[in-house]
């Protein structure tokens, strides 16, 4: 397909390609999804933090790695997560059907389960403080650093 970009331009794009998988569908930001249950669990942890009086949309640590916990217990397997200020490309290996990307509150996210299973306790791990018993989080020493969790993918 053409089309005429400023100037008379003409871009040209290649067909949309063949999804990965049959179950896989586009949801409703755009993006592939190939597990409705991840897609949904997505939304929810983002509308959940979205709730949170202290909870800033520029935080994509917090949304990272709460995507990532909140997947690794529904799931019990290990995840994978990316948050983005702006849209990005991936490839990557992942498990089964798991694997989704949205766009909610302007910040792209990207969750999937790892190829091969590297989830223990450790993984996902957080701690909440003595002060924090509205559901705030504590990250720190002792505690899993999921900047190396988020960035692996991308090295």
């Amino acid at each position: 397909a053409a089309s005429a970009g400023k100037g008379g331009v003409n871009y040209y794009y290649p067909p949309r390609q063949a999804l990965p998988l049959p179950k896989c569908f586009h949801n409703p930001t755009g993006y592939i999804c190939c597990n409705e249950e991840l897609n949904d669990l997505m939304v929810q942890t983002y509308q959940d933090l979205e709730q949170k009086p202290k909870f800033h949309p520029c935080n994509v640590h917090l949304i990272a790695t709460r995507l990532q916990l909140n997947a690794q217990r529904h799931f019990n397997t290990s995840f994978e997560t990316l948050v983005g200020y702006q849209d990005f490309a991936q490839k990557i290996n992942f498990r089964g059907d798991m694997v989704c990307k949205i766009e909610l509150g302007n910040r792209y996210m990207l969750a999937y389960a790892t190829d091969t299973d590297a989830y223990n306790e450790g993984l996902g791990g957080y701690k909440k403080s003595k002060r924090a018993a509205n559901d705030e989080f504590e990250f720190g020493a002792g505690t899993w650093d999921s900047w190396h969790s988020v960035h692996s993918s991308l090295v």
